[in-house]
């Protein structure tokens, strides 16, 4: 009886050090692997599974677009000279389209853009993402990330 607390503690102690003391990590749902066309209409991308916004955590769309066309935090560059952003919408699991709004590229300076939810928490199923665009674009990838803001990854 003398060392099952003591293994208590230990196994607590362990399963705190193996996961960095977080319990919730990032986690990544991949919507789109492969370049796909975005146009004035809208592209509509669905989600492999639903997901549920969890209360506390963030999420965030990362939509990989060609460097060239990136233009600082103005967005993207239309052939014409001027700058835009895509529109994207989020549907809720009651067929509700929600607007993403843009925040900027990633921190690597690589081809990512990124979309803020504002959502971020609010308890509410995921079921897909659609975009357009004012100047035709090309992704070439779409990830939904849920993360901890407190976590390092």
């Amino acid at each position: 009886m003398k060392g099952k607390p003591a293994l208590a503690v230990l196994l607590v102690l362990l399963c705190f050090l193996g996961s960095n003391g977080c319990t919730n990590h990032a986690v990544e749902v991949v919507v789109l692997n492969h370049p796909e066309h975005v146009s004035t209409e809208w592209s509509t991308f669905s989600f492999p599974e639903s997901f549920k916004a969890k209360p506390g955590r963030i999420q965030e769309l990362y939509a990989a677009v060609s460097a060239e066309k990136q233009v600082g935090e103005l967005g993207l560059r239309a052939p014409d000279g001027n700058t835009f952003w895509p529109e994207t919408e989020i549907e809720s699991s009651d067929g509700q389209w929600l607007p993403l709004k843009s925040r900027g590229f990633g921190e690597d300076g690589d081809k990512a853009i990124f979309f803020d939810s504002a959502l971020s928490g609010n308890g509410k199923k995921y079921v897909a993402v659609r975009l357009k665009s004012v100047s035709p674009i090309t992704i070439s990838g779409l990830s939904w990330y849920d993360y901890d803001p407190q976590d390092q990854w």
